[in-house]
């Protein structure tokens, strides 16, 4: 994607002109700038082009209505002119084309606006070159094309790729739209903030529609020293996550922590992994874990009958129950083995009294016949939960 009109109009001083039609093609792409002041200048524009011009080399309204006709059939980004009354003839075909007319206030001149939004362009064509490059190595790196470490670091350190002590893959992607080209540059700036402040490193890319960051450790690494600084800080960056990013529509998914950027395509996997298995478990969430979700990666290989007839011994007369009853007492009793059998905590995730997981927790010893200090019986239980997250039913019937 290019540099869009739209964000064009963010650029000092080109912030300062008015819209007056066209609105609808704000997202056109810029790729250059082209000012004129003669007559001819059509056999000169391309594809792209946002125009600059004071408008006076057209004589009448038949003129100017022909230069909008002809920069939407070139497909130029738009037109930026300093006439400040327009025929109204001109607007109208504008917005029947969506080719955008920006009018230049009366203190500013067409060479006020051309150097810096010229400069905006050559930045951000710059960035989206430089952004392509570590794309494409990132892709390499995840399909391991890359054949030894130091190929690696080789390719990637002329990107911002550093040999650290340690590193941690993350795989971002959004909640819809998956064939939708995703918009991973908006959200880097707040990465950025957070890794600053920790002093970590990030190293940012997209695979298969995916955001990728592969967060490193430290920027100088020494073999004698090991280096925990992503450990030490992980909690805090999860929780950094959730809170950042909990209106975002984005689901985020951690790997494990690697100590050989040759690891890092098993890091991503985990990440990836982490997102599919959390939607699952944890719906209402969107960061997630690949260590909390490991067993998933276990349970998910046992054949359908027999974890169907595991879920049905263990946990048959709940799922019942709550199916006749129109209750919750699945998810009580999920909540209540996360928070380690405190009823309390239990109450507060569940936003009911305490005295209510008592009787909630009573009913289900009952049906179960279960005690809740039996190791082997909570390993069960635990196994049984998860079966049913994977199998992505809650009414089963037995």
């Amino acid at each position: 994607m290019g540099l869009t009109l739209f964000e064009a109009l963010s650029i000092p001083p080109l912030d300062r002109c008015k819209i007056v039609a066209g609105e609808n093609g704000l997202s056109r792409e810029i790729n250059s700038v082209n000012s004129f002041d003669a007559p001819d200048v059509m056999k000169w524009l391309k594809a792209g082009d946002l125009v600059l011009t004071s408008g006076y080399v057209f004589d009448n309204e038949f003129d100017l209505v022909s230069l909008i006709e002809d920069l939407a059939k070139l497909d130029c980004a738009g037109l930026v002119i300093k006439l400040s009354e327009l025929p109204e003839n001109m607007i109208k075909i504008a917005n029947k084309l969506n080719l955008p007319i920006i009018e230049i206030p009366e203190d500013l001149s067409v060479s006020d606006l051309l150097a810096p939004v010229l400069r905006q362009v050559f930045i951000y064509q710059g960035e989206k070159y430089g952004q392509e490059k570590k794309n494409e190595f990132i892709r390499r790196l995840l399909n391991k094309k890359l054949k030894s470490k130091e190929a690696i670091l080789s390719e990637g350190s002329s990107l911002g790729l550093y040999q650290a002590a340690g590193y941690i893959c993350l795989c971002i992607t959004p909640f819809t739209n998956r064939n939708k080209k995703f918009d991973f540059i908006s959200i880097q700036n707040k990465f950025e903030s957070f890794a600053s402040m920790k002093k970590v490193h990030l190293f940012f890319g997209e695979y298969e529609d995916n955001g990728v960051i592969i967060v490193q450790s430290q920027y100088n690494y020494n073999r004698n020293q090991k280096d925990d600084s992503i450990l030490q800080m992980k909690d805090d960056f999860i929780e950094f996550l959730k809170k950042e990013f909990e209106k975002d529509k984005i689901y985020i998914g951690l790997g494990s922590y690697q100590t050989d950027i040759s690891n890092c395509p098993t890091s991503y996997n985990e990440a990836y992994e982490a997102i599919q298995f959390g939607k699952l478990v944890s719906p209402n969430e969107n960061v997630y874990e690949f260590s909390t979700l490991q067993i998933y990666t276990i349970l998910r290989h046992i054949p359908s009958f027999i974890s169907e007839n595991f879920i049905a011994n263990i946990l048959g007369p709940l799922i019942n129950y709550d199916k006749e009853n129109n209750s919750n007492l699945i998810q009580t009793l999920e909540t209540y083995l996360n928070c380690s059998l405190k009823p309390s905590e239990t109450g507060k995730q569940l936003g009911v009294h305490r005295n209510t997981i008592h009787f909630r927790i009573t009913k289900i010893k009952e049906l179960l016949n279960i005690n809740f200090d039996d190791g082997n019986m909570m390993f069960q239980l635990n196994c049984a939960l998860r079966l049913l997250h994977l199998n992505k039913t809650n009414s089963l019937h037995v």
